[in-house]
Parts: C-alpha cells; sequence; structure tokens
C-alpha cells in the first residue's frame, strides 16, 4: 500500500507540474512593482504571459527588495529573478534566459540643468548623480560612468526608488538621476528626459545551483523558446506600448 500511494503522489505531482517561484523587484516601475498588493508592470506581463504558456511548470511571482532577492537566487536559495541586466562576471553565478525587453537609461534633471549637456558621462562630470539602491553602477550608466566615479570625477547618490531620487532632483538636493526612459515623470513638471546614458536588455535569470533544482534546464528551455515566440509576433512590443505615456 505504501508503495501504491507513493506511486499516485508521483502521478499527482506530474499532472499537477512543478511548482517554480520566481522573484521580480518590487521597486521599478514601469517594469516591476507593487500596486496595492499586486504585481504590476512590463517585466510582469511578460513572464506572466510565457509561463501561462508553458505546460508542466505553475509559476508564482513574488516581487520582492531588489538587494534582497537578487542576492537568494544569487547564492542558491532561489530558481530565479528578472529582470538583470547582462554582466559577464555574472555568469559564474547566473544562467541568462532569452533576452526579455530592451531599456534604455536616460539622464533625468531640471530644464536649466540639463541645457547643453549631450554626451554621456562627460558633460556630468563634479555632478551628483542619482540611482535606486541595489543597481549596479556599470549596468545602470556604463563603463565610463563607473569609471569616472571610481576617478572621483562624480558623485552616486542611492535611494531605494524612482520617487525618492526624483523628488531629491525636484528639489535640487541631486543634480540628476538615471534611470529608464519610461517611468513615469508626470508629477515633476520641471523635470525632463535627457541624453541616453546606456542601453540594457533585462532578462529572466536562474540561479546555477541545478542540483537543488534540476528542472531549470528543462524550464528554461520551454521559456526561452516561448519569449522569442512572443517576441516574433508582437506580444511583448504590444505589452510594452501600454506603458508608454
Amino acid at each position: 500500500m505504501y508503495k501504491i500511494a507513493i506511486i499516485i503522489l508521483l502521478i499527482i505531482n506530474t499532472l499537477n507540474g512543478q511548482n517554480v517561484k520566481i522573484y521580480g523587484d518590487k521597486n521599478y516601475p514601469p517594469y516591476s512593482y507593487l500596486e496595492n498588493g499586486k504585481n504590476k508592470g512590463i517585466y510582469v506581463e511578460v513572464v506572466e504571459k510565457a509561463f501561462k504558456k508553458m505546460k508542466g511548470f505553475n509559476v508564482v511571482i513574488e516581487l520582492g527588495l531588489w538587494g534582497d532577492v537578487f542576492t537568494k537566487v544569487k547564492k542558491g536559495r532561489g530558481v530565479g529573478i528578472f529582470p538583470p541586466f547582462y554582466k559577464k562576471e555574472r555568469e559564474s553565478i547566473l544562467i541568462y534566459s532569452e533576452p526579455l525587453v530592451q531599456e534604455q537609461v536616460v539622464v533625468f534633471g531640471t530644464t536649466r540643468k540639463l541645457k547643453g549637456k549631450t554626451k554621456w558621462p562627460e558633460d556630468f562630470y563634479d555632478q551628483n548623480i542619482g540611482v535606486n539602491s541595489g543597481f549596479g553602477y556599470d549596468s545602470m550608466g556604463g563603463k565610463a560612468f563607473l569609471k569616472a566615479y571610481n576617478d572621483g570625477k562624480l558623485e552616486i547618490s542611492e535611494s531605494r526608488n524612482n520617487k525618492l531620487n526624483l523628488e531629491k532632483v525636484n528639489s535640487n538636493r541631486l543634480d540628476f538621476y538615471i534611470n529608464d526612459k519610461l517611468i513615469d515623470i508626470s508629477d515633476y513638471p520641471k523635470i525632463k528626459r535627457g541624453p541616453v546614458a546606456v542601453s540594457n536588455y533585462g532578462y529572466l535569470c536562474f540561479t546555477k545551483n541545478i542540483e537543488r533544482y534540476k528542472f531549470i534546464p528543462k524550464f528554461k528551455k520551454q521559456f526561452d523558446y516561448i519569449i522569442q515566440e512572443m517576441k516574433d509576433n508582437g506580444e511583448i512590443e504590444d505589452i510594452i506600448k501600454k506603458y508608454i505615456k
């Protein structure tokens, strides 16, 4: 009877599919964020749509503080996370999916401060640049930006989210802020979009702890195929268009 019960349990689990929890950033509008306790954003919609098309997996998305959930996956205590940018050094700790969405990071500032500034990062030396906590400086601003910071040519200040950084720029407590061009700045009429700092693709990244999560290769193969299909048929572009204001 014991063996029969085990067999029945295995059959039930197979029919129900593998349960998978994927993490994301809760403070990254319009790409991934919490609104009244609900998961929202471009990446959320893209991966949710892909997960619904997948067979054999029951996927749950949990959004949290970026540094916390990134560390969890990096250390092998979580299956995957979206949307890290590509960094070669991360290949030793993460497995990258098919690219999801291309993001453009731009410089935000007041019209007065942006005047005459077209070259990034050279035109922004001796300025204090805001970034969101937990984001890699080179990922957000490029290698030249990171070098300028290390050489003492500019300052970098971190705040938890878009709102805090934008408020600092608006009140002149911060010179500029770099983030994705699609973030909502409608509450800050003095703030404008400046030059492009860098373009990056966001990915769904998986832990390399395959021993603990043996289903990852199968999951990734199916996910990558569906994402490519969604790009080819315009589904991802349609999702992005809904967020352009």
